[in-house]
């Protein structure tokens, strides 16, 4: 999964050369495989465009399945 933490990467670098290095990082893998690191992932993980809530008391280990 893709993340960054900009807000404090910034004290040395800027927006378009770290997300350059990520995308030169990526560059190897197929387009399919790239939209999983940097959607796919974090979509499923975190259940974007899903109708139904994460129940806040449940087990972490029940989330990776």
């Amino acid at each position: 999964m893709f993340g960054s933490n900009f807000p404090i990467e910034k004290l040395w670098t800027d927006y378009v050369s770290l997300t350059s290095v990520f995308r030169a990082s990526l560059s190897r893998y197929t387009p399919g495989e790239q939209q999983q690191v940097l959607h796919d992932v974090a979509a499923r993980t975190y259940q974007l465009g899903t109708s139904q809530p994460v129940p806040a008391t449940r087990d972490r280990s029940e989330r990776h399945q």
